[in-house]
């Protein structure tokens, strides 16, 4: 029989994340899209933004409760599951968590791997400024490489706290087939 499997791609924005997730997309998987997922669950009334990359303004509380219930709406998908996340979010000059505890135990027991999709800052920096659907932060290559080790240290906390294994793989400039192979081979060997 088949055991569930979600399993988590995050990296840095612009590291190509939703294109590799949503290539992943087959043989029953479902993608998730966390910050798509939040933008609708706070789609009305005070938590609205018009923006899905304005959500890391928001308070943490409000993000907290939003980020909850998406993964509360990902426990009760059927099938293989793809999220599509960040491990921290910049918001100015803090730091927050994309994947908090509170987001991560609900979903731990089926977790099967983080794939964390990295890049070099110079593809980082080229790929946000070509992406014209978004309005990204801009971010130096210091902020780039603090923003990485901050993605490293947590992704290594939920490694050894909640037993989830991690891949880092190198999504190069127009190597997005290769990338997506070696993300086919982590799910295959996870079987």
């Amino acid at each position: 029989m088949h055991k569930r499997k979600i399993i988590i791609i995050c990296g840095a924005p612009g590291v190509g994340k939703t294109t590799v997730a949503n290539a992943l997309a087959r043989d029953g998987r479902t993608v998730a899209n966390i910050g798509t997922m939040m933008n609708e669950l706070g789609s009305s009334g005070k938590y609205y933004v018009k923006s899905r990359d304005r959500i890391r303004y928001r308070s943490m509380e409000v993000n907290s409760r939003l980020r909850l219930n998406a993964a509360r709406r990902i426990r009760r998908m059927h099938g293989d599951v793809i999220i599509d996340t960040h491990a921290s979010v910049i918001a100015g000059d803090k730091v927050v968590s994309g994947m908090p505890l509170n987001f991560m135990k609900p979903l731990a027991g089926e977790v099967s791997a983080i794939i964390y999709l990295d890049a070099s800052n110079t593809e980082l920096i080229a790929r946000r400024l070509k992406d014209s659907d978004r309005n990204r932060q801009r971010q130096s290559d210091l902020e780039i490489d603090r923003q990485r080790d901050v993605n490293l240290a947590t992704l290594s906390y939920y490694m050894v706290t909640l037993d989830i294994p991690i891949y880092i793989i190198n999504n190069r400039e127009n190597k997005v087939k290769d990338t997506v192979k070696s993300c086919e081979d982590v799910i295959r060997d996870l079987d």
